[in-house]
């Protein structure tokens, strides 16, 4: 009708609540679905475009603010995961390597919205903390899956148990071959 598909989908809302019409879980799960995706693509979208202004503040203060940041969260974070029924390796993991960064940058926003004093160049440092750990984290996870892979790799593999059928079949093949 030439209308707005935006009024179109809003009336439909209203006239499916007004009817109080029980709908298919799969719309549900479509719609969750769909609004996850959004908020993962916005993320991303957002994310690398700013995430790069924590490269404009590098120096050795940051970086060792950097550091002792994602230090102390390893440190804080194992004691915490004690009461989730893990294994203290998986512990160790999810405390040294589990995800992190988007918190952080959702945390440091909130002074910059609010047009605080110095809050560029807080959200600058937690940009820098941020790919460090990306960095970091990143190459920690493949270094130690990579370890894992080389290990497995590196175990050899158990001897076939010797039988008396494995040697006459290779003299019947021995025979074979010297009629020809």
């Amino acid at each position: 009708m030439g209308g707005s598909g935006f009024v179109a989908a809003f009336a439909a809302g209203l006239l499916v609540d007004a009817q109080d019409s029980e709908l298919c879980d799969c719309f549900l799960e479509y719609g969750e679905a769909t609004a996850e995706m959004l908020l993962l693509l916005t993320f991303v979208a957002l994310g690398t475009t700013l995430i790069w202004t924590g490269l404009g503040v590098i120096d050795a203060r940051t970086i060792v603010f950097a550091v002792i940041a994602l230090g102390a969260r390893t440190v804080v974070l194992y004691p915490v995961l004690k009461g989730t029924g893990l294994g203290s390796r998986d512990r160790r993991l999810i405390a040294l390597l589990g995800p992190r960064g988007l918190s952080s940058l959702l945390l440091a926003l909130l002074p910059v919205f609010a047009s605080a004093p110095g809050a560029e160049r807080l959200f600058s440092i937690t940009c820098l903390v941020v790919l460090v750990s990306v960095v970091v984290h990143g190459a920690g996870i493949a270094l130690f899956l990579n370890a894992k892979s080389v290990r497995a790799v590196e175990t050899p593999p158990a001897p076939a148990p010797a039988s008396g059928r494995r040697g006459s079949a290779g003299a019947h093949h021995d025979r074979r071959s010297t009629r020809s």
